[in-house]
């Protein structure tokens, strides 16, 4: 998603194509991988967004792989 989203003339964003084609979850993680992730977002001047989603990423394909056996 850009960082120069649009904005409506009251301030809004603009909805766009790109925004509906997402979804938002909410998951709970232990304090433990919490602080885990913390790191790695500061090591690697990544969001923690960004890090759960290519995790997620990462299983799915993963999973996909397994599964085509």
């Amino acid at each position: 998603m850009s960082k120069d989203r649009q904005r409506e003339s009251n301030g809004t964003f603009k909805i766009t194509g790109e925004v509906l084609d997402k979804k938002l979850i909410s998951v709970r993680i232990s304090r433990d991988r919490m602080a885990k992730m913390v790191k790695l977002s500061n090591l690697t001047d990544r969001t923690l967004a960004a890090i759960a989603r290519e995790a997620i990423n990462q299983y799915i394909d993963n999973w996909e792989d397994y599964s085509k056996d």
